[in-house]
């Protein structure tokens, strides 16, 4: 069980479609407020994942296998967590936050209610990076080349300075930077439809609650 309240409800049913979905998630509140269309089956019909379901209705709460909350909207206090309906006892809630730990505000009052995380960080559990270039034999992250603030999202910026100083003096390795750029192809997540699709791509832990998000986050 992943909450401590008792619950009456039988093992929970996933909303399935016509193509044997075998993963539903929900998406309780879109982040910044901009929703995306999710007509037919967003997840295989635009980024070729079968086996995956996207909503945003909420009276899908009771069905599906994972929620997914965005951080931002908890912080303003735009939206709230359902504490107040029956949650499946099967049921994943994942907190996603692309934010830096400053811009997240208190995590403290989620302890004890979150499966798993979603964020840019590689020790989360569903990594969803910014961007990634890729050649044909090689894929690796990279934030900076979508155009994300580096101080705000790793608090790095005298080591990127430093590094860029050193780019600059040494001849050999500024040729080289400006060859990666022809050579590697950089793709940039900006739909949060592809991000809530990759869900179904991750193997996801079965147990897990994180006691203590605020600490783990702020690490």
């Amino acid at each position: 069980y992943f909450i401590s309240r008792p619950h009456n409800r039988g093992p929970m049913r996933s909303t399935r479609t016509s193509d044997n979905t075998r993963l539903s998630i929900l998406l309780w509140h879109w982040p910044y407020g901009k929703a995306y269309p999710l007509n037919g089956n967003v997840c295989l019909d635009l980024f070729k994942i079968p086996g995956c379901e996207v909503l945003d209705r909420r009276s899908e709460f009771s069905k599906v296998d994972v929620v997914v909350f965005h951080q931002r909207e908890l912080a303003t206090k735009k939206e709230k967590l359902p504490l107040n309906l029956e949650r499946p006892h099967r049921q994943r809630w994942v907190w996603l936050s692309l934010e830096a730990p400053e811009n997240n505000g208190n995590l403290q009052p989620f302890a004890n209610l979150f499966n798993l995380t979603m964020s840019y960080r590689r020790d989360a559990d569903i990594t969803v990076p910014y961007a990634t270039s890729t050649d044909i034999t090689k894929e690796r992250s990279s934030s900076h080349s979508a155009g994300a603030d580096p101080c705000g999202l790793q608090g790095c910026c005298s080591d990127l300075v430093t590094y860029m100083q050193e780019l600059a003096a040494d001849k050999e390795r500024y040729e080289d930077f400006f060859r990666w750029r022809q050579e590697w192809r950089v793709k940039l997540y900006v739909d949060w439809r592809e991000r809530l699709c990759k869900i179904c791509t991750q193997s996801l832990p079965q147990r897990k609650v994180y006691s203590d998000l605020h600490k783990w986050y702020n690490v």
